[in-house]
């Protein structure tokens, strides 16, 4: 619909044309088509992991912050890959590397972590700000299953709003 609107004058009359799976949009000067695209949506429920070996509340400001940031040098390599670990310091780790450049390294506290604090995953900055991005809350919850499981992004004590976040191999 969007592209609709882009495309005719706002004066302009548009006859629709509704099919069974087919709409088509006519001006003075334009057609558009519009398909239905059928099938069966994937049953998403398999993909979002129920067991956790970790899981760390941190404040949704902060953790942005410190995302973008570490964004800045990722950004200059062609994955965006930042990496995130807990350190002895009771503190979350978000570190990025451009070879020809440098190192950044954030270093931010957490309010409570459950689980194996030897977590260390890699995955894509600019995804996980987003994600973060999204949420009006302050306090998230990151939920970890190892280093090659997915990361669970929530408001904290919420289910109102879910992200999935894949890793990345890192070498």
């Amino acid at each position: 619909m969007s592209e609709l609107v882009n495309s005719i004058n706002k004066h302009e009359f548009i006859h629709v044309y509704p099919g069974s799976n087919l709409f088509i949009f006519e001006s003075d000067d334009s057609f558009l088509y519009s398909r239905l695209i059928t099938g069966n949506y994937p049953d998403i429920t398999k993909i979002i992991p129920e067991e956790f070996m970790t899981e760390v509340v941190a404040s949704r400001s902060k953790l942005l912050q410190s995302i973008e940031r570490a964004n800045l040098l990722a950004s200059q390599w062609k994955h965006n890959n930042v990496s995130f670990s807990l350190t002895n310091e009771s503190k979350i780790q978000l570190k990025s590397t451009a070879s020809e450049i440098g190192q950044i390294t954030e270093k931010l506290a957490f309010l409570e972590v459950k689980g194996d604090t030897s977590v260390k995953i890699s995955f894509d900055g600019k995804f996980f700000a987003e994600a973060l991005k999204s949420m009006s809350e302050e306090l998230v919850s990151l939920s970890f299953g190892g280093s090659l499981k997915p990361i669970i992004i929530k408001p904290y004590n919420k289910k109102s709003t879910i992200h999935l976040i894949s890793p990345v191999r890192a070498s």
